[in-house]
């Protein structure tokens, strides 16, 4: 799954221009975001996860069959996820976001967080 969100920023990013990999925790859920610098989305956005879409340039040396972010949509949808994808505020490029359910943590685990007194 990563290896395509990556694999899409790389083909899409402006020339030196970094490629950002974000990791959090909040409410509950994983969130891994993938950023780049480089060509706004379309308006609808939510059709790049659809399978065999490609919004390439059609001078694109490389052939792309449009699998790539269907297979992140379907691996995180499996995982109780979701994935998103949006425009960054400035229009300096975008940010993909994938959505996965945490484990609870452990009560054995949970324990040892605790304070004695």
């Amino acid at each position: 799954m990563l290896d395509n969100l990556l694999t899409n920023a790389v083909d899409h990013h402006t020339k030196r221009t970094p490629i950002t990999v974000r990791v959090a925790r909040q409410d509950g859920r994983a969130i891994v975001e993938v950023a780049n610098k480089g060509p706004l989305l379309p308006t609808a956005s939510l059709v790049l996860f659809d399978l065999f879409r490609s919004f390439r340039d059609a001078k694109a040396q490389e052939h792309h069959h449009g699998i790539g972010l269907y297979l992140v949509r379907l691996i995180a949808q499996r995982y109780g996820g979701d994935v998103e994808a949006e425009n960054q505020a400035d229009g300096s490029g975008v940010t993909f976001r994938v959505l996965l359910p945490c484990a609870p943590q452990p009560v054995a685990e949970a324990a040892r967080t605790v304070t004695h007194r």
